[in-house]
């Protein structure tokens, strides 16, 4: 019981403290997260480096035709 109440009161104090942070620096923390979503949007669809990888055909070998 005693670790949840201290869990209780550390959590209320985190939050009240971020929430006084974002009031007085509101557009830093959007810049913030704007910058996070572009970095984790460009590393999610940026092209594939080398050559693409192309699919070949399977062909089968003919009867009396080896090398």
């Amino acid at each position: 019981m005693r670790w949840g109440r201290q869990a209780a009161k550390f959590g209320e104090m985190s939050v009240d403290r971020l929430a006084k942070d974002i009031g007085l620096h509101p557009f830093m923390i959007v810049g913030i997260a704007l910058g996070i979503g572009a970095i984790i949007g460009t590393a999610r669809y940026r092209p594939l480096r080398g050559k693409p990888v192309i699919a070949r055909r399977h062909t089968r070998a003919r009867k009396g035709n080896s090398k």
